[in-house]
């Protein structure tokens, strides 16, 4: 709730925003319509919002947006209650749950809830007590350690003794460690990207080792159902993301026979080197792509030219002036995506190669 058209030099070139005034019921009355009125909710008046700064903009002749004004806050509540039932909450959260970040529902909304629950003098100031004072100091230690705020807070609504909380402590530390290698591997992607753009995405061969790859399809081709089989791997997947990587394969039938243009599958894949990041349930519904010795290709691309089998020309003629013939499937890593969609994306294509037979 604002004053607009300021007057008396801009209101003395100190505000234009006041505050609200739903703290106060007779500007409520008189500025908002009946209906809202009945059904809004309102903080404790001795908390402010009691519309004192709109009463400072009027006596040095501002202008307030015209009425009635707008209400944001709503209760199921009526104004009869408006101190026993606003005192401690604004009425909007009484329709919400709490959740953790996991989204799991942790508390009786109906309670009070917080860090620290501390009593409330008749003006207004709240009453804290030593054992507050190390509940929020225990609190802050626990953020140290990465704990999330909702496991911060359960952990002392738990009251640990020192073998729970060593344990708490242990989980925490695998946490990290785990986190800290998800950091490292990000790391080292975004190098790998950075020395990419230095070439200017021109293409660029080379014989390389790549390790075969274990990878889960979020599609065939254009057709993503399969995505709906695979989503518990797929989350998992998605979960390690840095690890394992988004990418595309072609098959080498695809891409070898007479049609204008490749229909890749889209796949989530990790190097059988990472297998023991999986469970045992994501290692059993994974498939292996065999890559080996590989042709490197990197290319640029726009999206509608990736696709197309005339921008491969390249590619088969590097194989044939080095006596070399396409073994398996193709796997492409998207490693520039020009987000604005008009300029061109890098890809890195490994093409498995053997040496073509009588060569």
């Amino acid at each position: 709730m604002t004053l607009s058209k300021l007057s008396r030099r801009d209101f003395l070139k100190g505000a234009g925003a006041t505050g609200g005034y739903d703290a106060n019921p007779e500007m409520m009355q008189a500025w908002v319509r009946p209906e809202d009125y009945e059904y809004s909710s309102w903080w404790n008046p001795s908390w402010g919002t009691t519309g004192d700064g709109h009463m400072m903009g009027l006596a040095v002749g501002a202008e307030m947006d015209s009425l009635p004004q707008p209400v944001m806050n709503f209760s199921n509540a009526t104004p009869s209650t408006f101190v026993e039932k606003r005192v401690y909450s604004p009425g909007a959260m009484n329709w919400g749950i709490m959740v953790t970040e996991e989204g799991k529902r942790f508390t009786n909304e109906n309670n009070q809830h917080g860090l620290v629950l501390s009593d409330r003098m008749e003006n207004g100031y709240r009453v804290f007590t030593p054992e507050d004072a190390f509940r929020s100091n225990a609190f802050r230690v626990l953020l140290q350690y990465g704990f999330s705020i909702s496991e911060a807070i359960e952990m002392l609504d738990a009251k640990q003794d020192t073998a729970e909380f060593r344990e708490s402590l242990q989980e925490q530390r695998q946490k990290l460690e785990h986190e800290r290698i998800l950091l490292d591997y990000r790391q080292r992607r975004i190098e790998s990207v950075l020395d990419v753009l230095e070439t200017d995405g021109k293409v660029d061969f080379k014989l390389v080792h790549i390790p075969d790859q274990l990878y889960v399809n979020a599609s065939h081709g254009r057709d993503f159902t399969v995505s709906m089989e695979n989503e518990k791997v797929l989350a998992e997947y998605y979960d390690l993301l840095s690890i394992t990587s988004c990418a595309r394969i072609i098959t080498r039938e695809n891409l070898l026979d007479s049609s204008p243009s490749v229909d890749p599958d889209y796949i989530n894949t990790v190097s059988v080197g990472e297998e023991h990041f999986l469970s045992p349930y994501a290692r059993e519904h994974v498939k292996r792509l065999r890559l080996g010795r590989c042709l490197r290709f990197r290319r640029m691309v726009t999206r509608e030219e990736s696709i197309q089998k005339e921008t491969f020309d390249g590619l088969f003629e590097h194989l044939d002036a080095h006596g070399l013939t396409i073994c398996g499937d193709i796997l492409i890593m998207p490693t520039f995506l020009n987000l604005d969609g008009e300029g061109s994306d890098i890809e890195v294509l490994y093409v498995p190669v053997e040496e073509t037979a009588g060569a």
